[in-house]
């Protein structure tokens, strides 16, 4: 459940970079280059999720202020069975050996990449400092288009 989550999450994200890039470069009247000014809103953006996320997650599921209390129960059980001791603040080489032989852990970064494989390539456009996507690039360039009449097809 969890994966079909960050995968949905993934398209809704692509959905609405692509309507925030197509809002800021066609009518960007300040004087940053569009390029810069949809890093500037989506890092402010990304820096006050991660605000949010820090004060209104829970520390365990004692907690879990989103957890009844036959759930909360129930994952510290899940945890227990993991032998999840918590929260480790010692570095442990027999772990990191663990991990690294472990193909859990490398078929988590290949699932990682493969889902964010399809997700645009930023370039900038020199004459109009439009952004889009490496591919798209090509593609408008060889058939001769316009990038916003492509964008919106």
């Amino acid at each position: 459940m969890s994966k079909s989550c960050w995968i949905t999450c993934n398209a809704i994200a692509q959905i609405v970079g692509s309507l925030l890039m197509y809002g800021i470069g066609e009518h960007n009247t300040s004087a940053l280059a569009s390029w810069r000014l949809i890093f500037l809103v989506c890092g402010i953006f990304t820096s006050l999720c991660g605000v949010v996320f820090y004060f209104v997650m829970p520390d365990g599921p004692d907690t879990a202020w989103f957890l009844t209390a036959e759930e909360k129960i129930a994952a510290r059980h899940r945890l227990r069975e993991d032998h999840d001791g918590g929260d480790k603040t010692s570095f442990s080489m027999s772990q990191l050996k663990e991990a690294a032989l472990d193909f859990k852990t490398y078929s988590a970064f290949a699932f990682g990449i493969l889902v964010t494989a399809p997700a645009p390539v930023l370039t900038v456009n020199q004459p109009a400092e439009a952004i889009r996507p490496a591919l798209m690039t090509l593609v408008v360039c060889v058939l001769d288009h316009q990038t916003i009449r492509v964008y919106l097809r």
